[in-house]
């Protein structure tokens, strides 16, 4: 009785045990990059908003700046002003970081120049809206930082350089890390750091993998009772054929609970795979509204190249049901049918465009007009979550086919 449940635990409970774990560990890397691309999406809209900061710094130095007396030539910046150019640096000082411009003057040989402190808001902006610890760096040293702050106190150069060459952002032991200036090779000088406030949970709660471990162990005390039953009413059975009847039972029953944990993990893989898909529109839905509380605030909903130099994200201005102006080059007939928002609020939904399937975010700007931002949702990642899935329950069925021709051709033969 003990070879055929461990032959029945081994061909049956243990592969689908086995798949049921290669299921949830692919859909918690699949959550993970969720996370990191939400983690990303945060810390790009953190430096939109810093380049925002700078331009409106410069714009204020440019209006106060002075005649700089004497210039000196060899310094490659005057020279740079002195052929016409206007130029711009941030020069980290003891007490803070300085935003100097100089540019030429309206007559000939002469420059002007100006400089102040700058202590920019993006962090605590973004980081508010966004519920995470976000933060400037600057030469890998913090710089300006949200409340709470991240909880890293400095950047390490491999770091810095990995991230230059990356323009998505790559992952650290702090968050995830976004240059502003992203170029191969070189450090990058300022970055973001985003981390979110909560830990990364697995895609399939313990709730769920309790209740599949205890199909599993049902299953398996089910046989090991049934073979009990079975050899004892075999041994003891006073007809010739009772002991057939009771195998051929026997067999038909753990036919049955072999597919108790084959249903299980069945039912597993439909669950991860729309949670998934769930989490992945939820997070597309939380990255556009995101990015509208920030244009919001800083007034720029009504310029879509504004709003996408910023955040990344399409935008459109619509007046009277006619796009006025867009980011996207083409496929404006979905964005026209989007209905106006009421005033003082803001309406969302999925539209087709030219970049695929989009969740957009509307906002009214006056009476004729409103402006609609929009993230493509990531149907790519779902589908590579789901064809993995489906290959892990390929691979499970096939096993189990293998297995029940092999019992039914032996159980033949014995005959």
């Amino acid at each position: 009785m003990t070879r055929p449940f461990l032959a029945f635990v081994a061909l049956t409970v243990v592969p689908c045990g086995l798949a049921s774990w290669a299921a949830a560990r692919s859909a918690d890397q699949a959550q993970s990059e969720l996370v990191y691309e939400t983690t990303a999406s945060i810390a790009r809209l953190t430096l939109g908003t810093l380049d925002q900061d700078l331009g409106a710094a410069v714009d204020s130095l440019l209006a106060s700046a002075e005649l700089l007396p004497n210039p000196d030539t060899t310094v490659a910046a005057i020279r740079l002003a002195l052929a016409g150019d206007t130029v711009s640096a941030l020069d980290p000082t003891a007490s803070g970081v300085e935003v100097m411009v100089l540019f030429p003057d309206t007559s000939p040989g002469a420059l002007r120049f100006a400089q102040g402190m700058l202590q920019p808001g993006a962090a605590t902006l973004v980081g508010r809206i966004a519920r995470a610890r976000v933060g400037l760096y600057l030469n890998g040293q913090p710089w300006s930082v949200s409340d709470p702050p991240p909880s890293a106190a400095s950047i390490d150069r491999a770091t810095l350089v990995a991230a230059s060459g990356a323009p998505g952002g790559v992952r650290s032991d702090a968050g995830t890390v976004v240059a502003m200036d992203p170029r191969a090779g070189l450090q990058a000088a300022i970055v973001a750091l985003v981390e979110p406030e909560a830990a990364v949970e697995h895609a399939v709660p313990p709730g769920v993998r309790l209740v599949i471990g205890l199909l599993l162990l049902f299953s398996a005390v089910a046989a090991w009772i049934l073979l009990t039953r079975t050899r004892g009413s075999a041994g003891n059975g006073s007809e010739p054929r009772e002991p057939e009847r009771a195998r051929a039972t026997s067999r038909a029953a753990l036919l049955l609970l072999a597919c108790v944990p084959l249903v299980t993990f069945l039912g597993l893989l439909v669950h991860i795979e729309r949670t998934f898909a769930d989490a992945a529109r939820d997070a597309t839905t939380r990255d556009v509204s995101r990015a509208v509380a920030v244009i919001g605030t800083l007034g720029l909903a009504g310029a879509p190249t504004a709003v996408h130099a910023l955040s990344g994200l399409h935008a459109a201005r619509i007046q009277g049901g006619v796009v006025t102006s867009s980011t996207l080059s083409d496929g404006y007939a979905g964005l026209e049918a989007v209905p106006a928002p009421p005033p003082s609020f803001t309406t969302s939904g999925v539209v087709e465009t030219e970049t695929g399937t989009s969740h957009y975010v509307a906002r009214r700007l006056d009476r004729q007009s409103f402006s609609v931002v929009l993230a493509p949702v990531p149907l790519a990642q779902i589908g590579a979550l789901r064809e993995r899935l489906m290959m892990i329950g390929g691979g499970l069925l096939a096993w189990m086919i293998f297995v029940a021709a092999g019992v039914t051709l032996r159980s033949s033969q014995a005959r």
